[in-house]
């Protein structure tokens, strides 16, 4: 049997492995909550005109690449955990396509909408034409020409061909499709298959596997940490002579680990760290997913836990930091950010600089300290050109130094990189009356406001209180919009 097995960080490494060993034309088993299968947003321009399905398609399209190579010439470094599967097969690495989803018929017949939905969305384009088939816990279509099978595990079909096998820890701790968000049960995931029996199923399931790669996906926060040493497991039970101490290590890395999240006691941290420096890492506490959810409180109970027994953690203090900055305490916010920042982009702490730089900016703007605050995004900027709050917040600052022609750029960009339309679109709107070119504005503003209406008005059944409030909210500032689109001439909006 020719295999090899790769364990990895993120799950977008899986692509980069197969590049290297010069992998094609193989069929691809992934087993995930997730089906990482997006697509790259910005691409050339002979490739949008060509993909293109309707002209604010293209329109939107266009202006996203084109905003994108103005900052970055090289494609591939839009790749991450959630879009590296259709570049390998787009370059002749990956031939048919197994998702194996989580859980059991239960749960399969649960999410099966939701699968539906996923194959819609790649059926939008009218070249494609899946002629999906249902079964009991199996889906299968055909699309750019390969074969698509999504399934449960025990319907995986006998692989007798070399195959490249690809899971993710995630899939042993998220039981449904339906709870694969990384903010769903958060501290109460536990596995519903072990490691074991997954391998035990899959041996027995694909007779040659050529690679088999193995991501942790802890950073996120789709694995809880304590749950880590799952990913070292699975490699053990595929290549026992190889993985066995670090499995061993693993283990008992997450067990000292464990113990310090139930006692917060210093020395089974330290003893996790020790074993493992990784389990230092910014995802290592649920901080960061309750910051997400807007519930400062746990997420400030969180971080402070860690900074107890870790003081000089950076990633925690740029999380107080940023909870600080949403409750408006710029103050405090910049004194976390500062003392984060100076402890630097240590190994584990990956762009801890540019979160600081960008929060340390907003709380000066919201100060009124302009000249700080654009000082700061101009060096962030340096090192990360294409984020929308950046360019939202110079935007703003171009604004109050009434350079509008430069404001406009900046708000354009942002809107174009993905930043709140709701936002952004008033403040276009008020200063393309102040310009000559107004027309040409208000036409890209009318155009990105219709598409977040057809957007919202397709979400709007919404139950919760606290969604209705919400979108309450977000239809007055529609209703403003659409009076300000109305001063602009004719449009489409309203």
């Amino acid at each position: 049997m020719n295999k090899g097995v790769f364990l990895i960080e993120d799950h977008d490494e899986a692509l980069k492995i197969w590049r290297q060993k010069g992998l094609k034309n193989l069929d691809l088993v992934h087993l995930d909550a997730h089906i990482d299968f997006g697509f790259y947003q910005a691409k050339p321009i002979q490739q949008v005109m060509q993909e293109a399905r309707s002209l604010d398609e293209l329109k939107s399209g266009l202006e996203y690449s084109i905003s994108f190579q103005r900052y970055e010439s090289d494609f591939e470094k839009q790749a991450n955990i959630g879009n590296y599967i259709y570049p390998a097969m787009r370059e002749g690495i990956v031939k048919d396509f197994y998702w194996v989803i989580p859980g059991g018929l239960k749960e399969f017949k649960k999410s099966k909408k939701f699968i539906r939905g996923i194959i819609k969305n790649f059926t939008k384009d009218k070249r494609q034409k899946s002629g999906a088939r249902e079964g009991k816990g199996i889906i299968s279509a055909k699309l750019w020409g390969r074969k698509f099978v999504i399934c449960i595990l025990e319907k995986l079909p006998f692989l007798r061909q070399k195959v490249l096998v690809d899971i993710d820890t995630d899939f042993l701790v998220i039981d449904s499709l339906l709870n694969a968000a990384n903010t769903v049960k958060i501290g109460k995931r536990k596995p519903w298959i072990l490691p074991k029996d997954l391998a035990d199923k899959l041996k027995k399931k694909i007779k040659q596997p050529r690679i088999i790669t193995i991501a942790y996906s802890v950073n996120g926060g789709y694995t809880p940490l304590g749950y880590k040493h799952l990913g070292d497991e699975i490699a053990y039970n595929f290549s026992p002579a190889e993985f066995k101490s670090r499995f061993r290590a693993g283990l008992a890395a997450g067990a000292n680990f464990n113990l310090f999240r139930s006692t917060g006691r210093k020395e089974y941290y330290e003893k996790a760290i020790t074993s493992n420096p990784a389990y230092r890492v910014a995802d290592n506490n649920y901080g960061p997913l309750y910051l997400s959810l807007g519930k400062f409180s746990l997420a400030r109970k969180e971080f402070s836990k860690v900074l107890r027994v870790d003081p000089k953690n950076p990633a925690c203090l740029l999380g107080l930091g940023q909870i600080y900055l949403r409750r408006n305490n710029f103050k405090k916010a910049k004194t976390y950010f500062s003392l984060a920042l100076n402890l630097g982009n240590q190994g584990l702490f990956n762009k801890i600089e540019e979160q600081c730089l960008l929060g340390m900016a907003a709380a000066e703007f919201k100060i009124g300290n302009i000249h700080k605050a654009k000082k700061l995004l101009l060096k962030y900027q340096s090192l990360e050109r294409l984020n929308a709050q950046s360019h939202y917040l110079l935007g703003r600052i171009y604004e109050k130094e009434r350079r509008f022609p430069k404001a406009v750029i900046f708000y354009k960009n942002s809107l174009i990189l993905g930043f709140d339309a709701l936002e952004i679109i008033p403040r276009l709107l008020k200063i393309a009356f102040l310009l000559n070119n107004k027309h040409a504005i208000i036409e890209l503003v009318s155009q990105r406001y219709n598409a977040f209406k057809m957007a919202f008005l397709k979400a709007r059944k919404l139950k919760n209180n606290r969604a209705i409030k919400k979108r309450d909210k977000t239809e007055k500032k529609m209703r403003a919009i659409e009076k300000m689109l109305s001063r602009g001439g004719k449009t489409n909006a309203g």
